[in-house]
């Protein structure tokens, strides 16, 4: 009995030793490994949350980069400066600058022994992710787990509720360089549909032009015969289109040459074989990912947090 006793005490000293000399983060000791590693952007530098967990937050929050121009850094550590998430967020977020110009960053963070939480959104971000969506997502997702200690549940949930909503905002589209398009994206399709119908009338004055009677301007003229002469060695086809105008009788001839197509799909060329007939499929790039950088986004307050 006296030996159970002394192995119990001896515990509790040790656990409360431990709580009590727990490392404490500040915003400039806290580990940023997403600028070490674009792909990384768990910070769990005391180990609370498992490598699994790690690895599938990491996965969900690149492809929000990727694909919706989010930037975000998830913390969960035991102690920070001041013990309380909502200062220690935004002061960490403003100082790194996580984000980008149109300000569409987040943080979420958790300090286990100072029991408390906070989802902390960019201004840009705050239309898809507003407060009351922020705060549904902890009470329904996170803090049931977070009451049990069940640190992995907890988080993983929160930031799959989180990119599922962030997933289904189509105005947040990304380009590929590291902005979403928002309104750009209507833009591009207005350019696209200028270009397209630009270029579908000067085709159709060009045609207009091109089939004039050269002597007595009447169009159109009619097509009377054309003629196709094959020139197998160098995989040409010579075409001649012969045109009269029904006004005046003037006849016109135009020429013009197309690849000649010997059945193969490739216009006279043979088919391509030997062992570069497999594409560019099997080759690959080695190498790790490079260190990511912020882009200068700030942060207004948004977002919910708490304690549990």
């Amino acid at each position: 009995m006296k030996k159970a006793f002394c192995l119990f005490l001896l515990f509790f000293v040790c656990r409360s030793a431990r709580l009590l000399y727990a490392d404490t983060y500040t915003v400039d000791n806290l580990p940023m490994v997403y600028l070490q590693d674009k792909t990384k952007h768990v910070v769990n530098p005391d180990g609370i949350l498992s490598a699994q967990t790690v690895q599938q937050m990491d996965s969900l929050l690149y492809r929000l980069e990727t694909e919706k121009g989010v930037q975000s850094v998830v913390a969960v550590v035991e102690r920070i400066e001041g013990g309380e998430c909502y200062d220690f967020a935004i002061t960490l977020g403003n100082k790194l600058g996580v984000g980008n110009r149109q300000n569409t960053g987040l943080i979420i963070l958790l300090s286990t022994q100072d029991r408390c939480y906070q989802i902390l959104t960019g201004e840009g971000l705050e239309g898809t992710l507003p407060d009351a969506i922020c705060r549904r997502i902890e009470n329904r997702r996170m803090v049931p787990y977070l009451k049990t200690g069940d640190w992995d549940t907890a988080m993983l949930q929160t930031v799959s509720a989180v990119c599922s909503v962030i997933h289904g905002d189509d105005s947040l589209l990304h380009d590929g360089s590291g902005q979403p398009t928002g309104t750009k994206g209507y833009g591009l399709m207005w350019l696209a549909l200028a270009i397209v119908t630009g270029g579908f009338l000067i085709s159709i004055y060009s045609n207009r032009k091109r089939n004039t009677c050269p002597r007595c301007g009447h169009s159109p003229m009619h097509r009377t015969n054309s003629q196709v002469r094959v020139d197998r060695f160098q995989g040409i086809e010579h075409h001649t289109v012969y045109y009269r105008c029904p006004k005046c009788g003037q006849t016109v001839s135009r020429s013009h040459d197309e690849p000649f197509d010997n059945g193969t799909g490739f216009g006279g060329f043979p088919p391509v074989a030997g062992p570069f007939h497999r594409g560019f499929g099997g080759g690959g790039f080695g190498g790790g990912f490079s260190g990511g950088s912020f882009g200068g986004g700030s942060f207004g307050g948004g977002g919910a947090g708490g304690k549990f």
